[in-house]
């Protein structure tokens, strides 16, 4: 059993800065990815050496799990959707969570990655793979493309710019990394 801290947040002019562990929650196997969601507080864990997602709730200091997937890793949290996008390693797939009932809604099987991300407003979820980077559509859940980097690249990080629907990749394999638009 593992194990994550949340850390209490000491607030100076300008400046933030860690104080003290303020709880710890027992999590599952190899916690590997963490996402709060601003809408009700929760806290969602990818335990990457098991099937689940810890879901902690701070307000009541629970600690629930929830099967997803094969050695769950990044995730991306659409809390206007109330959806939970959990990238699965073992297996490279995406298992889409509702995040009112924690039940799950789809499993993409071209979508699992090693970074991941959302845009909401344009209905998009991204996911870096590597030698690949792959966007699936998020009302369908269907692929809307795939796109191969040259031989020299390995497409790791996204991120998206919701205001701009830009998205941003970085690319670590080369001898002078980059950041892809």
């Amino acid at each position: 059993m593992s194990v994550i801290a949340l850390v209490a947040a000491v607030t100076v002019p300008q400046v933030a800065f860690a104080g003290s562990v303020a709880v710890t929650y027992a999590v599952g196997h190899l916690p590997f990815g963490v996402v709060v969601d601003p809408a009700d507080g929760h806290v969602y864990v990818s335990n990457n050496g098991g099937t689940t997602i810890s879901v902690v709730d701070p307000a009541a200091g629970t600690v629930r799990s929830v099967d997803v997937g094969m050695q769950p890793g990044p995730m991306a949290l659409d809390s206007v959707g109330r959806r939970l996008y959990v990238s699965n390693f073992g297996d490279m797939t995406v298992t889409v969570l509702n995040l009112t009932t924690l039940t799950q809604v789809t499993t993409s099987y071209d979508g699992g990655g090693l970074g991941v991300a959302v845009d909401p407003a344009a209905n998009m979820f991204f996911a870096a793979r590597g030698t690949e980077f792959v966007s699936i559509d998020t009302r369908t859940f269907g692929v809307r493309d795939f796109v191969s980097p040259s031989a020299a690249q390995g497409w790791f990080g996204v991120a998206v710019d919701p205001g701009l629907h830009r998205v941003y990749v970085t690319n670590i394999a080369t001898a002078a990394p980059t950041l892809e638009v």
